[in-house]
């Protein structure tokens, strides 16, 4: 698994990348939202087992998850509380955080879970005990390769490249 400061140090960099088309500045509390959000999916740990759950380490979840929050934002503009230029920014947060996220433990010997093999909303959730998976009816993928979950190097290289990306928007940004 790819630990939890790596996962928010390459959401903070994934998020500040978009920032400037944003209007904000590269690292701004969008950056340091998205870190959050990025570390809290590991909250859906399978009780069976210890392995995470494509509720929250799937794709179609991250896509779920991120229409909700757009939703929720929405009515939060309909009540006028914020502007709607104001929640755009807001609106990238879910999506960068779940991407990054997901992307991250795409490199891990677990995978990530794409899409359940059956389109019956009802077999979603269905569990099937497995030592491995009890996640059984989903799609999972990950890349080629020998890897262990808690591989030292994979967590080097993550969070090394997401300082370098945030280091050189930090210098770029202008006092």
């Amino acid at each position: 698994m790819v630990y939890l400061l790596a996962h928010c140090l390459s959401a903070m960099a994934l998020q500040s990348v978009f920032n400037p088309f944003l209007g904000l500045n590269y690292l701004s509390v969008t950056s340091f939202m998205s870190g959050i959000v990025s570390m809290l999916v590991h909250l859906d740990r399978d009780s069976y087992n210890g392995k995470r759950t494509p509720l929250l380490h799937s794709v179609l979840f991250g896509v779920i998850w991120s229409l909700l929050a757009a939703l929720f934002l929405c009515l939060v503009s309909m009540s006028e509380l914020m502007t709607q230029i104001q929640l755009l920014p807001l609106a990238t947060v879910f999506p960068t955080a779940f991407a990054s996220h997901l992307l991250a433990d795409a490199m891990t010997e677990e995978g990530i879970y794409l899409m359940p093999r059956t389109l019956h909303i009802s077999r979603w959730f269905q569990r099937k005990y497995d030592p491995d998976n009890s996640w059984a009816n989903w799609k999972t993928a990950t890349l080629p390769g020998k890897r262990r979950n808690d591989d030292p190097i994979l967590n080097f290289c993550v969070s090394f490249v997401s300082l370098v990306v945030l280091i050189v928007l930090l210098a770029l940004t202008p006092l």
